[in-house]
């Protein structure tokens, strides 16, 4: 066997495989500017809470937070900043389980009620 038989079994188009190479050339650009350049759109913090409202805000009057660490026996009170907490707005300790999963470091706001003397 020469090369000769062997390119003709092949039968090399040259003008289609250059046609080829444009197409995956175009397809890879699209994918690229559609996949990777393109910005990202932000994600949500908040997936299930209280999503009838424009902006979820909570207020905790001092007595009621007073009222929370003597019944609790603690002077400090969790609130949550993971959105993830089954007792909104206060913390259950969901985030330890999201920082877990995500390897993030979110963690509660601690109100500490401090004792006058």
């Amino acid at each position: 066997t020469n090369l000769g038989s062997v390119m003709a079994a092949i039968a090399l188009d040259i003008p289609s495989l250059g046609v080829g190479v444009a197409l995956g050339v175009l397809v890879g650009m699209v994918l690229y500017a559609l996949l990777l350049a393109a910005p990202l759109k932000p994600q949500l913090v908040n997936h299930t809470y209280e999503k009838s409202v424009d902006k979820v805000v909570h207020k905790c009057p001092i007595p009621d937070i007073e009222e929370m660490a003597t019944k609790s026996g603690k002077p400090l009170v969790a609130f949550c900043r993971c959105w993830k907490s089954g007792n909104m707005p206060y913390c259950d300790g969901s985030h330890a389980k999201h920082n877990k999963e995500t390897g993030d470091n979110c963690g509660p706001l601690l109100v500490e009620l401090k004792k006058s003397s």
